[in-house]
């Protein structure tokens, strides 16, 4: 499975870390926001190759510490006393060696998104064909905030009778920073007026590399700095043939780079992440349905010599499809590819939302809520306990296929009102096709030249067709990137070539971890306890 795989000893959830980012703040706030000054804002430049891989070490430290990343104070989960956390800069090939300490008191997860698990993240790469086209480098994330606690509004939103929908985010962030109205705050809350906002400073005639990252738990962002068109470059870690935009959807868990010029007079530009509250379905049993958000998050993006004002720009005019992907066909690698195929192994998962025999909303894939089982997971059910494909619980919704080098397709049938940005571990997939309704449309499907994402968008009833080669042997989730709809059951597990996997040799160390941990006290275990109850017939999986 390659070094990468055995040195990691955790998975980082973008949703739970927001590990890559740069943010500027005043140095009176700087107590309140950080404890550590890691030179977030300054542009930094790729690194130099060097002749061959070599091993980068970091040292990640998970624990709770209070911050006020849009004015309001609350205890939150930082990475190295900091959010967003810290930037892990590698070149291709390189060996990442991540040792992490978990202070928080609970147990947590780390996944790396572009990380596949066999090879290397593709951070900086040396041979980067667009190197000659830009300067330097910023990493931007959108992020949404909440001020309660996830696992206060988690055992609201998975509780009996629940009416509302998926909760309301206070705020929205631009790496980091934003700005909460603090007259909505509750009566002896600590907030601060007028936040500072996330600044990024650029130097007229130069050209910068924005690498944009979303990691929301609920929103969809529009990014655009107004005067400046956006060059995209590249999409979850694939480069593409250039296109140039105003604006761009970013979905949960998608990345982009584009290529900005600073070739307007010199002033302040406002920079634009605004959350589409068209994707948002709310009523008034909505926990925080009466939230104070501003969906409108603003950055600057500030020459230097302009002054201290704030900008004056106008916005591109929205244009944008709501709330999905960028147009599949819009994009093209920047080189030609062969599309694995034809199929050798066809899945449909259709999603469903339904209540469940307590009246809790719960999603479905294929009739089936997702459970997760804290204490023994899937791939050491699979390869230390010897338990057959056969044999798991209906409600792990296992999907395996046997074929090395096999053509998998996966028909992604969303049957809700709702849209989904739809993730999968351990592969970046070719998207063949999308289309409304619930029956797919072969005639639609491109494949020909279609671009690979790692994350898409399927529309409310409607459908998309992911399509990827077996080569890659492990358990992989695919899944929401919404986290309301992943609580809610909204998981798949994918087993790939279950005759190499069952070859893995699991460390005693690692099988013991799970086992003994306690979990009583976690936000999922009751969830999960009562479930269990529920759905536990077998199903019988064909490999």
């Amino acid at each position: 499975m390659g070094n990468i795989k055995r040195i990691f000893a955790l998975i980082i959830t973008l949703f739970v870390i927001s590990a890559f980012s740069r943010s500027t703040f005043s140095e009176q706030l700087k107590h309140k926001r950080q404890n550590k000054d890691n030179g977030l804002f300054t542009p930094y430049i790729p690194l130099e190759p060097t002749p061959n891989p070599i091993t980068r070490s970091y040292e990640v430290e998970l624990s709770q510490i209070n911050l006020a990343p849009d004015g309001f104070t609350k205890t939150i989960f930082a990475i190295n006393g900091q959010y967003p956390g810290t930037v892990i800069h590698a070149n291709k090939g390189d060996r990442i060696q991540v040792t992490v300490k978990n202070n928080i008191g609970e147990p947590s997860v780390i996944h790396w998104h572009g990380m596949f698990q066999r090879g290397t993240n593709c951070i900086h790469d040396p041979n980067d064909p667009y190197r000659k086209d830009y300067d330097f480098e910023y990493i931007i994330t959108m992020s949404d905030w909440y001020h309660q606690r996830v696992s206060d509004m988690l055992a609201i939103r998975m509780s009996p009778n629940y009416g509302g929908r998926n909760p309301i985010p206070d705020s929205g962030l631009i790496s980091g920073a934003g700005r909460y109205n603090c007259s909505a705050a509750p009566p002896g809350s600590e907030c601060r007026e007028n936040n500072p906002l996330a600044e990024y400073k650029v130097t007229p005639g130069k050209k910068y590399r924005l690498r944009l990252i979303n990691t929301s738990g609920l929103s969809h962002f529009m990014f655009s700095i107004d005067n400046h068109p956006l060059k995209i470059i590249e999409a979850d870690g694939e480069y593409s043939k250039p296109v140039i935009v105003n604006k761009l959807p970013v979905a949960i868990g998608q990345r982009y780079s584009v290529i900005i010029d600073a070739n307007q007079k010199v002033d302040n530009y406002w920079m634009r992440a605004t959350i589409d509250d068209r994707c948002l379905l709310i009523n008034n049993q909505t926990v925080n349905f009466d939230s104070a958000i501003n969906y409108n998050v603003t950055g600057i993006l500030k020459y230097d010599g302009a002054g201290l004002g704030y900008p004056t720009s106008t916005e591109y005019p929205d244009q944008l499809e709501p709330c999905l992907s960028i147009d599949p066909n819009l994009l093209k690698t920047l080189e030609p590819q062969q599309i694995p195929g034809p199929a050798t192994n066809k899945i449909q998962l259709v999603v469903t939302f339904r209540d469940d025999d307590q009246n809790v909303t719960r999603a479905f894939i294929n009739n089936s809520s997702f459970v997760v089982d804290d204490n023994n997971p899937t791939l050491e059910k699979f390869v230390s306990d010897d338990v057959p494909l056969d044999q798991f619980p209906a409600n792990q919704n296992i999907y395996a296929y046997d074929q090395l080098g096999g053509t998998i397709d996966i028909a992604y049938i969303n049957n809700n009102s709702a849209i989904h940005p739809i993730h999968m571990h351990g592969h970046n997939f070719y998207v063949l096709g999308t289309g409304s309704g619930i029956v797919v449309d072969e005639s639609k499907l491109n494949l020909v030249d279609p671009f690979p994402r790692d994350t898409f968008v399927v529309n409310s009833t409607s459908w998309s067709v992911f399509r990827y080669k077996a080569d890659n042997p492990g358990v992989w989730s695919i899944h929401c990137h919404i986290e309301w709809h992943v609580e809610m059951g909204m998981i798949a597990q994918l087993i790939e070539l279950p005759t190499e996997l069952s070859k893995v040799t699991i460390p005693e160390s690692v099988s013991n971890l799970c086992k003994q941990q306690d979990n009583s006290n976690s936000k999922r275990s009751k969830f999960s306890r009562r479930n269990r109850l529920f759905n536990t017939d077998m199903k019988r999986i064909k490999v």
